[in-house]
């Protein structure tokens, strides 16, 4: 097996003993900085030295160049930061990605956010979710909109990438919870002694219980507006009034204060096996709803009974309208791509061809289940329809 030699064909000094980041600018000036430093520089190469320009002082584990020379930057905190070439400046963003603390950050060609991160240390009586994956979607958008993650301004304002975002909405639900893991660790814990059951106060039941009622109201609000990503949101609400419901009578029947009243220590097994029915409800919840809304991603075919009220309503456009060759919608994002072929006269004219032609789009369009309407116009209708496009 060859080896694989590098050759080094210039050299810069700077001001740090090692480098274990580089982000290189469009304007090719780069930022530079190490793990273990608190400090990161944006400088420009010189002959064989580097011009420091900016120089801040953050300790950065991860950091991701966006499409508008800005970076997406991971810290100490649990919040994505961002750097603003331009003005030399690092800000949080409006992203929280707690309780885990995010380590890397990567954004791919098509705008996907990906981000490593580590748990949380810290033990509490609510089940908590690793974040690991984050799609580019409305809400994830709405959280950066002050970086611009490099979506073309076109596609950004277009109705199609918009409806591919309110599906995609759902997606970014499918996190992986360490409730389950965490739950047999406590279970194990508490009967071999190592463990205590957890402390639940006045405080924290107070707490818990407005996060309730503050979430059952958001439910409530969520639900009445029939729009998909409200609709997650709803239901994303909806499991939490369950989770935190299970968390606090869970918590207080397996707590310490109750031990001690009561004397019973079957019951401090209540909490973690109340932790683990709970994400297990959550986690089969989500995967219905995914289901549903991964077949929408994929182009899935509308279901029949649309597929009659397209065709009637082609059929009954014009009279000219000789026959209905192809009827075809298929799902993009929550509405549909729509194709017919419709067959006219062989000797009409090419303006009463296109007439009779575009009305019939326009009248397609203006069903609200149709995001795009394509109408083709045949002469004739003993064709094979597979013929018409290449074949995957």
């Amino acid at each position: 097996m060859s080896k694989t030699q590098f050759e080094i064909s210039k050299e810069y000094t700077t001001d740090f003993t090692a480098i274990g980041l580089i982000g290189l600018c469009s304007d090719g000036s780069m930022w530079i900085g190490n793990q273990t430093n608190s400090k990161l520089q944006h400088v420009k190469l010189m002959e064989n030295r580097t011009e420091v320009i900016t120089s801040l002082n953050d300790q950065i584990f991860g950091m991701a160049k966006t499409h508008s020379n800005n970076f997406l930057v991971t810290t100490v905190s649990t919040k994505i930061k961002l750097i603003n070439t331009v003005k030399g400046q690092i800000t949080d963003s409006k992203y929280d990605v707690k309780p885990s603390y995010p380590i890397c950050i990567h954004e791919t060609r098509d705008h996907h956010v990906i981000i490593g991160a580590k748990s949380s240390q810290e033990r509490t009586i609510l089940p908590h979710k690793d974040v690991s994956y984050y799609k580019a979607q409305d809400e994830l958008i709405g959280a950066f909109e002050d970086i611009q993650l490099g979506v073309d301004e076109d596609m950004d304002d277009s109705e199609e990438a918009r409806q591919l975002m309110k599906t995609a909405g759902f997606c970014d639900e499918f996190s992986i919870c360490p409730v389950d893991q965490e739950s047999i660790e406590k279970i194990i814990n508490l009967t071999t002694g190592d463990s205590k059951p957890p402390t639940v106060d006045i405080a924290t039941i107070v707490i818990t219980a407005s996060a309730i009622v503050i979430k059952f109201v958001l439910w409530l609000v969520c639900r009445r507006i029939k729009t998909p990503t409200v609709q997650a949101l709803a239901l994303d609400h909806r499991n939490d009034v369950l989770s935190n419901a299970v968390a606090l009578v869970c918590g207080y029947v397996g707590s310490q204060e109750l031990l001690d009243k009561t004397g019973e220590k079957g019951l401090i097994y209540v909490d973690p096996i109340g932790a683990i029915v709970i994400s297990i409800y959550i986690i089969i919840n989500w995967w219905i709803t995914g289901y549903g809304q991964i077949k929408m991603l994929t182009g899935h075919t509308a279901k029949p009974d649309f597929l009659k009220k397209l065709t009637w309503i082609c059929v009954n456009h014009h009279p000219k309208v000789q026959y209905v060759d192809t009827v075809r919608a298929f799902h993009f994002g929550n509405n549909f791509l729509v194709e017919v072929d419709i067959v006219l006269p062989e000797d009409m004219t090419l303006k009463e061809a296109h007439d009779i032609g575009e009305p019939l789009q326009q009248k397609l369009e203006r069903l609200k289940e149709v995001e795009r309407a394509f109408v083709h116009l045949d002469y004739e209708f003993e064709h094979n329809p597979l013929t018409e496009h290449k074949m995957a």
